[in-house]
């Protein structure tokens, strides 16, 4: 994956911001696939609550709640699954926004040494743009 931006003359700004390119993608599909996952876990919950909610009598606890039959185990299992699942994802997109935070203040900080003339501070600003309008990468301020 090559940026096709200005940078013929700053091998470095090209392999780092390849790089902040393929972090911030992993980072929107990891955030992707968490909300996914919340909605499947607040899915199968409330099919859970409501295949379980007992209009008669008391189940657990004296709650008008059983978990009665195959079924319902099988929401259960599932919500507690998913519930397991959610956990996780957070802490992998915690690690992929903390990754690319890091590698982007790096960038920023390392961006004069790499645009040090006068002349190339207009290819800096249109590599800038240009990572902002097409992948949501703002390197303009820490």
């Amino acid at each position: 994956m090559s940026v096709h931006l200005e940078l013929k003359d700053n091998p470095v700004a090209k392999v780092m911001i390849d790089e902040l390119i393929v972090r911030k993608k992993k980072l929107d599909t990891m955030e992707k696939l968490k909300t996914r996952t919340s909605i499947s876990v607040i899915v199968v919950s409330v099919a859970l609550l409501l295949f379980g909610f007992n209009w008669t009598g008391y189940g657990v606890l004296g709650l008008p709640f059983s978990i009665n039959g195959s079924f319902g185990i099988i929401l259960f299992l599932c919500s507690a699954l998913g519930v397991a699942r959610l956990l996780h994802l957070n802490k992998k997109t915690d690690k992929a926004d903390q990754e690319f935070e890091e590698l982007r203040e790096e960038f920023i900080q390392r961006s004069e040494d790499f645009w040090k003339e006068d002349h190339q501070w207009k290819k800096r600003e249109f590599t800038f743009n240009q990572l902002l309008k097409k992948y949501d990468i703002n390197v303009f301020y820490r």
